[in-house]
């Protein structure tokens, strides 16, 4: 060993390197070992009492689970990631959405160029327009029905407007029931407690549901539960 030797706990240059390759080969057999009996304990399983059931089976080596509550909890996980997954990406598609609408409020020609395409694509490809169209309305019933009931409104010249939340809203507090009969197993309709021909709102206040037949038998009369108290305006929309 010469004087320019680096020196590595009294070992030279040489045999340092030696100890490090003879330590590198012996850490890299010792893993390829523990690899060889991992595979072999799935594959072949192992004599113990399954933690989730009990039984004595052949158990596989990650989770100590038998193949049947393996699948299970396999199954269980993947459905809840997916649930999971499916949150996340809707989250952050209307996080998209939304500032895409405020793109469009905002930004003039950014609104024309999406109208020039949307005009566009209904030239070229119309009959994959309207299945988009109808898959959209058949997805968003509820706000369907409560645009047709603001269009109706405006015509009439009465106040007031609710969205679809605010009828799914009155749904639940009707327990999907027909308030004038009971019956559950019709479709129900949108009704007001005072006609709009009547001098009646459209705010949520104003709103019932009703079967088809009771609607038609209300007419242009106001419903027996008014009690002659009727809000026109509510100021959350002022």
């Amino acid at each position: 060993m010469s004087e320019t030797d680096r020196w590595h706990g009294r070992l030279c240059r040489d045999c340092v390197s030696t100890k490090q390759r003879e330590r590198y080969i012996a850490n890299r057999i010792a893993e390829l070992e523990y690899k060889a009996h991992a595979v072999r304990t799935w594959r072949l399983g192992q004599e113990r009492r399954c933690r989730q059931c009990g039984v004595t089976v052949a158990v596989r080596w990650q989770g100590r689970l038998c193949g049947a509550c393996f699948v299970a909890y396999a199954t269980a996980h993947n459905r809840e990631r997916r649930k999971v997954d499916a949150e996340f990406a809707a989250r952050r598609q209307e996080s998209s959405n939304r500032s895409l609408r405020k793109r469009y409020a905002e930004d003039e020609q950014y609104r024309e160029s999406v109208k020039l395409a949307t005009k566009a694509r209904a030239e070229n490809k119309p009959q994959e327009v309207r299945a988009s169209y109808q898959r959209w309305r058949e997805k968003n019933s509820d706000r369907v029905r409560a645009h047709y009931q603001a269009r109706r409104a405006r015509k009439r010249n009465a106040e007031g407007r609710f969205t679809g939340a605010e009828w799914k809203q009155i749904l639940v507090k009707q327990e999907y029931r027909c308030i004038d009969c009971g019956h559950g197993d019709l479709r129900l309709t949108i009704g007001h407690a005072v006609p709009l021909c009547r001098g009646g709102s459209n705010w949520p206040s104003n709103i019932i549901a009703q079967c088809m037949p009771c609607n038609h038998r209300q007419g242009r009369k106001i419903h027996h539960s008014v009690h002659g108290e009727v809000r026109l305006n509510e100021s959350r929309y002022a």
